[in-house]
């Protein structure tokens, strides 16, 4: 129990960080609210939840507890209160080339992500010592909690499949980024290697010519019959 128990904790932290990433100084399952970590820390979670499910006897109860903190809406004192902190609801664009973009809508609010969280979070009670000394209940949190994350997992799978395929568009939307970059970066050094006096040479030719078909442009604007039969 204590080892599965440790675990789960070492896993419910790992997933809080991994919720927490960033990329370019912005925080990926932030919604809109990009600028900051949507979740508080793992730790801080954990202390929370223990005060809620405090004073309580057995597995069924810590479980329905925290399932409640977890599932609360906006304003109903639970997960969306105090420990996320990105936006809640709206979709977010993202341009990643001259004329596309992805818009993602998940969060780490999102049902599936919170579930996860939900289900490691009642193992990981077990050690931080909730219902100590009743080695039956404990594992009878432990069994919620697998079944929460086993419960939730199809679903989580499908928001890793629609992230995947954005990833695929990101990664082609980048490869023809790249080909731009490139070829400009190609035309730059062209037009900074051009050597200043061939260039001058070829601009001077290019005048001498022109005047020269000027010059027989206007001889011919005056001729006429008269004039040729002179």
């Amino acid at each position: 129990i204590s080892i599965s128990a440790a675990e789960a904790e070492t896993a419910f932290q790992q997933v809080v960080s991994n919720m927490n990433g960033a990329m370019g100084n912005r925080f990926l399952f932030a919604g809109m609210n990009s600028d900051r970590p949507p979740l508080i820390p793992a730790d801080d979670i954990l202390d929370l939840l223990e005060t809620v499910v405090a004073g309580q006897t057995t597995g069924a109860d810590v479980a329905r507890l925290v399932a409640d903190w977890f599932d609360a809406p906006t304003g109903g004192g639970g997960f969306m209160d105090h420990a996320y902190r990105g936006s809640d609801g709206g979709d977010r664009v993202l341009p990643i080339a001259e004329d596309k973009s992805v818009t993602t809508s998940v969060t780490a609010s999102t049902t599936a992500i919170r579930d996860q969280l939900k289900g490691l979070a009642m193992s990981a009670l077990v050690s931080r010592g909730v219902l100590s000394g009743n080695n039956q209940e404990q594992q009878h949190l432990l069994v919620a909690g697998g079944t929460v994350l086993l419960d939730s997992s199809a679903e989580l799978v499908s928001q890793m499949g629609r992230i995947g395929l954005q990833e695929q568009t990101v990664a082609q939307a980048q490869a023809g980024n790249a080909a731009s970059i490139a070829m400009l970066t190609t035309l730059n050094n062209t037009l900074r290697e051009a050597d200043p006096a061939t260039t001058a040479s070829a601009i001077s030719e290019a005048e001498t010519q022109l005047q020269a078909l000027y010059s027989v442009t206007a001889r011919l604007a005056n001729l006429n019959l008269v004039s040729y039969l002179r």
